[in-house]
């Protein structure tokens, strides 16, 4: 029984470690259809599935590492833009260096129910922490990063 058990669990973590890759044929035709309106000069596109009913499209801009998520139905919910921590906003910077140690990845993120945010990854331990803050700067929260 202990067996099944370590088994059953064993099953479950790697399941759900991460977002599933999906070939491109898969992709219903409106959602590759609004990539290509929203992000015409997009590079390199491949796509994930993070849960059931969501797409990811991750892609190169501009010489810039982005991903942006839609629902199958083609609508759009948000993009994260990796940026130089020079376009970082400079209270931000400055609340992560009070806060932290090692910064490993600066961001902006745009989505219809936020509008525009920038976040940044930062090792603590053993585990990479979140920091997100509004567009000015201000912090709003951290947490795990998934």
């Amino acid at each position: 029984m202990k067996h099944l058990l370590l088994i059953f669990i064993s099953f479950i973590t790697i399941s759900s470690a991460g977002a599933q890759a999906i070939s491109e044929q898969y992709i219903p035709e409106i959602v590759k259809k609004k990539v290509a309106e929203m992000y015409p000069e997009a590079k390199g596109v491949y796509w994930k599935q993070p849960m059931p009913g969501f797409l990811d499209a991750y892609f190169t801009l501009n010489k810039r590492k982005c991903n942006a998520t839609y629902q199958v139905s083609g609508a759009w919910v948000s993009t994260e833009f990796e940026v130089p921590v020079e376009e970082f906003p400079d209270s931000a910077k400055q609340y992560l260096a009070a806060h932290t140690t090692k910064v490993t990845r600066y961001y902006r993120s745009e989505s219809k129910a936020k509008g525009v945010q920038y976040a940044a990854d930062a090792k603590e331990g053993n585990s990479v922490m979140q920091f997100i803050f509004t567009k000015e700067g201000g912090y709003l929260m951290k947490g795990p990063r998934d």
